[in-house]
Order: structure tokens, then C-alpha cells, then sequence
């Protein structure tokens, strides 16, 4: 990589629109990412990491490209401001070595969008349809969009419905990503898409959206409108905190990271503390999360720059860890336990019996919510006493690996756990 990305190490003035505070945190943060200390003052030593990594196979491959996606997400709005001939001048660098690095920055972007680079990364077809078609609901279309126009559209529309729009669009692509998990950046591929019959144009289109959907939702410009009550955000940020075994929120947020850290070296019984925490500040903050989880709130509220920056990159670094399986690689679920607590929630939301396919559950949930405040009621009564039930086995009981170990297919398997998470979120 070109010594531009050695930028940080320099105090030049700005010319382009990037925060040089937020450049230094978000160079940091994505050199560690790619497991060096800090960021390296010799570009050599960058250059020489990424290559190790590409050589080392898939899991080095991805590992880069998370940590490119992490810098487009952490510097928002500013990113093509920051990664520009004139900003990386502005601070000194040659214009021959700005132009390299600009060219090499735009090189790694297309390979993390390749298949190609990804291979042998998959996507498997079904389940692009299913979360597709979820995701295409979820935004308000009634199927999946059969031109990118469309999806621009409904897109444009949700944004221009304000902060209600903008947290239903960002729901949805969070929700999309979890779906496909590990093959999401295949699946959106330019190259993956085209082997579907998409034309090169509208592959590249489609993946376009994504991308760009995928930098709206991370920017703290979009956030910017939304609104976090405070007596809302203290109460529910101390209940996160004794949740976590301190007696209330830290004003450092260095002490709050340390019991995490701590919480999560004890083992699986520690990643679950932390994971109940989580989901715990997501559903007391509920519509809000999003708009108090938020760099400018955090800054309103008295954070300095850096603190705000950190909180929100550390928060999405936990959401993503408890929504892996591969987190809860050592959970255990009693099966006996599950199918009497399951039976019982079965029946307390007006099903005979457990189930068998996730369509009659999601059916019976509808028309729960459809019968309004009472039926919500009901619904919501019975899964906090299933949660109750299974106790700490809850959340691996609805994994998608453990129902998969019970002979369930994975698109099955799949479609429970999102009902689950979806009764929480609409309980919450």
C-alpha cells in the first residue's frame, strides 16, 4: 500500500472535508483490525500485513476485507473525502504517492466485492431468495424488486419518510446481513449476481444499493435528525451496566471495556452475561437504539469525539459477536427442556402443540398482533416466560446450529430464529 495511508502521522492542514481526529481513530482502529499494534509510520509494514493475509487463504481474505469495510463505515459521510489526492496533499504526501494510494485504496474495493477474491466463498441461492425476500418486505416492497430501479425507489421514499423510514431501512439491511451471515459479500457480488442471469449493468447496480445502503446506515449524517431521550438512554444505559456485574454506568469508558473483556475471558458463561446485556440496552432503548447508539447523541451529551467514536464501534463489534453461532461455539440446550418449554409457549400463544413448520408460527404470531393490544399482550407473556423457561440455555435453544443439530434444515432452522428475534423486537 502507498505511504498515504500514513497520513495520521502528519499534522498538515486539511483542505478536503475530513476530520483529521476521526481519520487518526478510524486508521487505527483498521489497522488492528488486520492485527498490527497501531498504525505502522513505515507504509512497508502495511503493505507487507495485507499480503500476508491475502496469501493465508479465505480466512485471511476476509479478515482484510472486514477490516476495509470497517474504515468505510467508520468514516461515514467523510471516507471519500479522507481517502482523496487533496486531503492525503493537504498532509504532506507527494502527489504521485497520493494518486497510488487513491488507486490502490479503489484496487482493494473491487477485490472485496469479487467473488473472485472470495473464492471460494458461496452463496447459496435459497437463502439469498428467502432473506432477499424478507429484507424486500421488511422495506415495504411486496417481493423481491425485478430491477434495481425499484429498490432505489422504495429506498428514496423511506429516507424521505424521515428517522421512521431511515430505522426501518436499517433494520432490514441489518437483519439481511445476519441472514446470510458469512455469505452475504458473495451473494451481493457483482460476480455471483451475474451468474444469477443479471445483466453486468444491473449486477452492478444491485450491489451498488448495498454498498451504499450499507455507508447511509453507518453514517452519524444520517442519524443526524433522530432523536435519543435522555431519562430513557440513563435508565436503560445503567440497567446495561448492572447487567453486566458494575453498580451503574462508568463516566470512563475504559472500565466499562474492561468488565466486557473480562466477562468474555471467563468463557461461555461470561459471553452470555454480556450477549443478555446486549439484546437487554436493545430492547429497553427499542426504536431509539439506533439514535442513541449514535456518534452525534453521544457528543450532545457531553462524550468527547474520540469516546462517542470508540462506544459506537465497540456496540457494533458486540451486536455482530453475539449474533454469531460460532461465539456460542461451546452452548449447550437440553432438548427435554426445550421441547417442554417450547410446548408450553406453543400453547400459550394458541397452537395445540410445538410447530412443525415455521410458516404455522409465524402465521399464529400475525394473527396475534393483528388482534392488537391483547394479543400483543399474549404474545409477549409468553415469551418471557419461554425466556424464563430455558433460563441461560435460551439462546442457544433458538441457534441456528443447535435446531440444525435437531434434524431441522437450515432454511428452517434459520426462519425459527428469526421469528424468535423478531417476537423480542416487537415485545421490546
Amino acid at each position: 500500500m502507498a505511504a498515504l495511508f500514513l497520513a495520521k502521522a502528519y499534522c498538515g492542514p486539511i483542505n478536503a472535508q475530513c476530520e483529521n481526529q476521526r481519520f487518526d481513530k478510524c486508521t487505527d482502529t483498521f489497522a488492528k483490525a488486520l492485527g498490527l499494534p497501531a498504525m505502522p509510520t513505515d507504509a512497508s509494514v502495511l503493505d507487507a500485513q495485507i499480503k500476508k493475509l491475502i496469501g493465508q487463504g479465505q480466512q485471511g481474505k476476509k479478515q482484510v476485507c472486514n477490516a476495509a469495510d470497517g474504515l468505510e463505515q467508520c468514516l461515514g459521510d467523510e471516507y471519500h473525502s479522507c481517502i482523496s489526492v487533496d486531503y492525503l496533499k493537504s498532509i504532506g504526501e507527494s502527489q504521485k504517492d497520493a494518486q497510488q494510494f487513491v488507486a490502490e485504496s479503489k484496487q482493494l474495493e473491487q477485490m472485496c466485492a469479487s467473488t473472485s477474491f472470495n473464492a471460494p466463498a458461496k452463496c447459496e441461492s435459497d437463502k439469498l431468495v428467502r432473506c432477499a425476500t424478507t429484507f424486500s418486505k421488511a422495506i415495504g416492497l411486496s417481493s423481491i424488486p425485478t430491477d434495481p430501479s425499484q429498490l432505489d425507489a422504495q429506498i428514496k421514499k423511506l429516507i424521505k419518510e424521515g428517522q421512521q423510514g431511515k430505522t426501518q431501512l436499517c433494520n432490514a439491511d441489518n437483519n439481511l446481513k445476519k441472514c446470510l451471515g458469512d455469505e452475504y459479500n458473495s451473494c451481493i457480488s457483482v460476480d455471483y449476481l451475474e451468474s444469477l442471469g443479471e445483466s453486468e449493468k444491473d449486477a452492478k447496480a444491485y450491489n451498488t444499493e448495498a454498498k451504499q445502503i450499507e455507508k447511509t446506515c453507518a453514517s452519524t449524517a444520517f442519524n443526524a435528525p433522530a432523536k435519543c431521550e435522555d431519562q430513557r438512554f440513563d435508565k436503560c444505559t445503567d440497567t446495561f451496566a448492572k447487567a453486566l456485574g458494575l453498580p451503574s454506568m462508568p463516566t470512563d469508558a475504559s472500565v466499562l471495556d474492561a468488565q466486557i473483556k473480562k466477562l468474555i475471558g471467563q468463557g461461555q458463561q461470561g459471553k452470555k452475561q454480556v450477549c443478555h446485556a446486549v439484546d437487554g440496552l436493545q430492547q429497553c432503548l427499542g426504536d431509539e437504539y439506533h439514535s442513541c447508539i449514535s456518534v452525534d447523541y453521544l457528543k450532545s451529551i457531553g462524550e468527547s469525539q474520540k469516546d462517542a467514536q470508540q462506544f459506537v464501534a465497540e456496540s457494533k463489534q458486540l451486536e455482530q459477536m453475539c449474533a454469531s453461532t460460532a461465539f456460542f461455539a461451546d452452548a449447550k440446550c437440553d432438548a427435554d427442556k426445550l421441547n417442554q418449554c417450547g410446548t408450553t409457549f406453543s400453547k400459550a400463544i394458541g397452537l395445540p402443540s410445538l410447530p412443525d413448520y415455521p410458516s404455522q408460527l409465524d402465521a399464529q404470531v400475525q394473527k396475534l398482533i393483528k388482534e392488537g393490544q391483547q394479543g400483543k399482550t399474549q404474545l409477549c407473556n409468553a415469551d418471557h416466560n419461554l425466556e424464563k423457561c430455558l433460563g441461560d440455555e435460551y439462546k442457544s435453544c433458538v441457534s441456528v446450529d443447535y435446531l440444525k443439530s435437531l434434524g431441522i434444515s437450515q432454511q428452517d432452522a434459520e426462519a425459527y430464529n428469526a421469528e424468535m428475534k423478531q417476537i423480542e423486537k416487537t415485545c421490546a
